[in-house]
């Protein structure tokens, strides 16, 4: 039996509005139909958390075609204060290289979820509202994350030390030196690139 794709985007998804921080889509049509025809081609149950994955919309489509659809989200620093702008995210003020500066896309990746891991995350079992949103659908899988760039970036410092708090189940079954690896990761990253924002 053929199973009918229906995606909903979390509640913290952005990179569909018009002004945001980060990747952002510029072709909902195509990316899309990207993103169904990645998880078509996905197995969810090999996940090394069951459900819960990280998709290559890039290997799936010719490089013109993911340009067309995303901008990146990062950039590289500057020193020149006028390269950026302050904008409001997860309610604070955070200062952002502008979107003008971001980097030509070299990857697409989207976090995806199938319905009951989602609803099964620790995120979204502490909020009710966001678990009743999506019940009240008839998604197969949730979108967790859009993540286009030129170079493979970690978690932000703030969703590391989250996640190590027990917002992502796999960050439990991680040995002290892949935690420690990925905190230098995260490190090195923080001093070359920027997120950038509309």
């Amino acid at each position: 039996m053929i199973q009918i794709i229906q995606v909903v985007s979390s509640n913290i998804v952005t990179a569909f509005d018009e002004k945001t921080v980060g990747s952002k889509v510029t072709n909902l049509e195509t990316f899309h139909f990207l993103l169904k025809k990645a998880i078509e081609q996905h197995d969810f149950t090999l996940d090394k958390t069951p459900g819960q994955a990280v998709l290559d919309l890039t290997s799936i489509s010719p490089m013109a075609l993911v340009r067309a659809c995303v901008s990146g989200g990062i950039g590289r620093k500057s020193d020149n204060p006028a390269d950026y702008v302050v904008r409001t995210y997860r309610g604070l003020p955070h200062m952002f290289l502008r979107r003008p500066f971001a980097e030509p896309v070299e990857f697409l990746r989207a976090v995806v979820y199938t319905r009951d891991a989602y609803l099964n995350d620790p995120d979204v079992l502490t909020d009710p509202g966001e678990a009743k949103r999506v019940q009240e659908t008839d998604c197969t899988h949730v979108l967790v994350a859009v993540l286009a760039g030129v170079v493979e970036s970690p978690v932000s410092p703030f969703r590391f030390v989250a996640n190590l708090a027990g917002g992502n189940r796999d960050y439990e079954k991680m040995s002290r030196e892949e935690l420690v690896a990925l905190a230098v990761k995260i490190k090195e990253y923080g001093e070359t690139w920027a997120t950038v924002a509309d």
